[in-house]
């Protein structure tokens, strides 16, 4: 059962995670699961993550997705944001798609 392999992985293997990355591991667990399912090769898996050039972007700049989705649909104010910066964060696609290459 998925929903049972998840709940194992976010309760047990991670210890429990933030809502507001849940996304954030869903998307890592379906990457996981088709890991196995295809038995994939760590490298085979490595070069998949790395053609995945927009999931950088988006965990990167996650603060700035929920500040404008809780500015957009919640009646409550942002605030408490993390103060946690990357060397990469807002890379162009161009830098990334070239690392990739590689």
């Amino acid at each position: 059962n998925v929903a049972c392999r998840f709940d194992t992985a976010v309760n047990r293997i991670m210890r429990g995670v933030s809502t507001k990355y849940l996304q954030n591991y869903s998307n890592w667990f379906v990457a996981v699961e088709r890991a196995k399912k295809e038995k994939s090769s760590p490298e085979k898996v490595g070069r998949q993550l790395l053609k995945r050039y927009q999931a950088w972007d988006l965990f990167t700049n996650i603060e700035a997705h929920y500040k404008s989705f809780i500015q957009a649909y919640s009646e409550r104010t942002y605030r408490c944001p993390v103060k946690r910066s990357w060397k990469s964060q807002n890379w162009n696609s161009g830098v990334i798609q070239v690392s990739a290459a590689f």
